[in-house]
């Protein structure tokens, strides 16, 4: 290849890097109408690590969660220290798989999570949390910013949910969380997730 075709090559590939995504509509600039757009997204992927606090006890995990429509798909591997697990739910369907091959079903599989996690973690919440808005299934009360910090947040089934960072998806013009942190109201139970990677993500 002649430098002049691999600066012509080199300068294309580079404008198309700074475009927008296709078909990615602007955020309403409204913060109720974001709210709700963004409690519509149905397709998203994310990649990241996960700490947890549980009483006096820390384990931490890498977290991969897949969203399609209602249907869930979240592998978390090495909580515990017992290997990978992976956690399939949707409106019909609730199951829990880990990495010695045994597998739960419905309320099996929830009490085999609380079991290992040491916690009954919220999920079908946790789908529209990620996302930086309240489960539009219960209600929600904002709450007030720390002292110093801009950090936003809402309480939720008993649960303080607060975003400290955020990052654009994909040179658009759209914001998505990095880092969260949940905790119980009794505050027996921590949580904080750094997001690695936003794979996928469609308003």
């Amino acid at each position: 290849m002649s430098r002049l075709v691999f600066v012509l090559v080199t300068l294309a590939l580079g404008a198309c890097a700074s475009l927008p995504p296709a078909n990615v509509l602007a955020p309403p600039s409204d913060p109720l109408a974001l709210r709700d757009a963004l409690q519509r997204v149905e397709r998203y992927e994310l990649s990241g690590r996960l700490a947890m606090a549980i009483a006096d006890e820390g384990y931490t995990a890498n977290v991969h969660w897949r969203q399609r429509g209602l249907a869930t798909d979240l592998a978390l591997d090495g909580p515990l220290g017992l290997g990978g697990l992976n956690i399939v739910f949707g409106p019909e369907q609730f199951t829990l798989r880990g990495a010695d091959g045994a597998r739960f079903d419905d309320a099996a599989a929830r009490a085999e999570i609380e079991r290992r996690l040491g916690v009954a973690l919220p999920l079908a919440s946790l789908r529209y949390w990620l996302l930086g808005v309240p489960d539009p299934a219960g209600s929600s009360v904002d709450l007030p910013p720390e002292p110093g910090s801009a950090t936003r947040g809402f309480e939720q089934q008993g649960w303080q949910v607060r975003f400290r960072e955020y990052v654009p998806w994909a040179r658009s013009s759209w914001s998505l969380p990095r880092r969260l942190e949940i905790s119980s109201g009794a505050g027996r139970a921590r949580a904080r997730l750094v997001v690695e990677r936003w794979q996928e993500f469609r308003p």
